[in-house]
């Protein structure tokens, strides 16, 4: 999991105790105190959301599902957004949890405060395949992510999965004269660079 960019946002003092003990674990990370860092909620994560790998809002998840919205836009660029109760009780990952890393972070951050991690992700919960932690793991990039929904309805229900490796990854279902598979989640590595 990436240790940069990391913000966590708190609206009361109990919050705010809770963050700092978030930040002994992660001291890299950025504290926003209502009222002392920031007035404007929606403000505040226009400014982070796109720089940040990791959010953890402190407070109800209801507000914090209504913050992010708009500012959603893909499950393979957006960060990982944690939900926090202000007490300490529940860490909830609210979006990315395998590609930006939300589940993981969950865990550790549950650990770390003394919480419990409340991943609702099936693949993580049922203890199968994640085509999307995979790519993760590995470093790859995910041609269409529409297709990771049909592979994991697969691998839940049982169905026979493929897998073929030449440069792309290929793991789906049926075995084509097309192709490897007639219907295909495709993942490449991070292979191309550019600089200067």
């Amino acid at each position: 999991t990436d240790e940069s960019g990391i913000s966590i946002v708190c609206y009361t003092d109990d919050g705010a105790s809770l963050a700092e003990s978030i930040v002994r674990e992660w001291p890299e990370a950025r504290v926003y105190r209502w009222r002392e860092d920031f007035s404007d909620t929606a403000e505040l994560f226009g400014g982070i959301f796109d720089r940040d790998r990791l959010i953890v809002f402190i407070g109800a998840s209801g507000m914090a599902v209504r913050i992010i919205a708009p500012h959603l836009k893909s499950k393979a660029t957006d960060p990982a957004v944690l939900c926090v109760d202000d007490v300490g009780q529940f860490v909830i990952p609210l979006i990315s949890g395998h590609i930006g890393g939300a589940n993981e972070w969950a865990r550790r951050i549950a650990s770390a405060i003394g919480a419990i991690p409340v991943i609702t992700t099936a693949t993580d919960n049922h203890g199968v395949f994640a085509v999307d932690e995979f790519a993760r793991e590995k470093g790859l990039v995910i041609e269409d992510t529409k297709k990771i929904k049909e592979i994991s309805s697969m691998i839940l229900k049982n169905e026979p999965v493929g897998y073929h490796d030449s440069c792309g990854i290929s793991i789906a279902r049926y075995i084509s004269d097309k192709g490897y598979f007639e219907n295909e989640c495709v993942l490449y590595p991070k292979n191309l660079y550019v600089g200067m």
